[in-house]
Order: structure tokens, then C-alpha cells, then sequence
């Protein structure tokens, strides 16, 4: 179940990174607005927080619940925001968090889902961080 989890992960990073699962060196157009980039970013950061700081004893069935419905309000204004790829790797994230939000799921599989849960939302912020930098701001 972890190496599906991973799988579809790495595909939705694949999608985020390029067409061809390789990263862009060229600096790519802006895709969607600051307002919605340091949204996104927050609820990225927010999302990692809650998912590592969950125990194995707590039900976390409301709390991924909870991010799902953020994913999907990000991912529609992803689309709004001209940000397919963004969109695309939200949607990779559903299938993963509603495996976590399973009651039947070991503790061991939860663990091994939020590390790379967290993992791949430490990718995407990364990846922001820098398509922010390589905006070029005028006055």
C-alpha cells in the first residue's frame, strides 16, 4: 500500500516538475497569482504540520477529511489560476489521504504515509519557493 502511495505521489511530483518527469532549468511563466501562490504555500506548510504531528492513538478520519476538502478549494483555484500542474498534483494527493483517513490502515502503513505525505508536500513547497524567486517584479 506505501509503495502505491509512493507511486501515485511521484507521478503527481512528475506532473509538477514537467511534462517529462525531469526538472526545468529554464525559468517557467508565472502560472498563478502571489495571493494564491503564499495561499497555497500556507496551506502546504499547514497540511505537512497536522499530517506529522498526528499519533498513531488519535483519529485522524476529521483531520484528513479536512485537508481533502482543501486540497479540492486549492485545486479549483489552481485551475482558476491557470496552474494545471498544481491542480494535477493536488488530485494525487486524494486517493493517499483518504487510504490515511481509513480506519482499517496498520499504524506502521499510516507512519510510512504521512513520512511521505510529508515529504512530497516538502517537494511542492520547494518547487514554489522557487518558481516565486525566479519572478521578476516591477515597480
Amino acid at each position: 500500500m506505501a509503495v502505491t502511495a509512493a507511486l501515485a505521489l511521484g507521478i503527481g511530483i512528475g506532473f509538477f516538475a514537467g511534462d517529462n518527469g525531469t526538472t526545468v532549468n529554464a525559468p517557467a511563466p508565472v502560472e498563478s497569482s502571489v495571493a494564491f501562490s503564499r495561499g497555497l504555500q500556507y496551506h502546504l506548510r499547514d497540511s505537512r504540520a497536522q499530517l506529522v504531528s498526528l499519533e498513531e492513538e488519535t483519529d485522524a478520519t476529521m483531520l484528513v477529511l479536512d485537508i481533502i476538502a482543501q486540497n479540492r478549494l486549492y485545486e479549483a483555484a489552481a485551475e482558476k489560476n491557470n496552474s494545471p500542474r498544481v491542480a494535477r498534483v493536488l488530485r494525487a494527493f486524494e486517493p493517499i489521504l483518504l487510504r490515511l483517513a481509513a480506519d482499517d490502515i496498520a499504524p506502521e502503513d499510516a507512519a510510512a504515509l504521512r513520512d511521505q505525505l510529508a515529504f512530497e508536500l516538502d517537494v511542492m513547497l520547494t518547487k514554489l519557493a522557487r518558481d516565486a524567486s525566479d519572478e521578476t517584479h516591477t515597480i
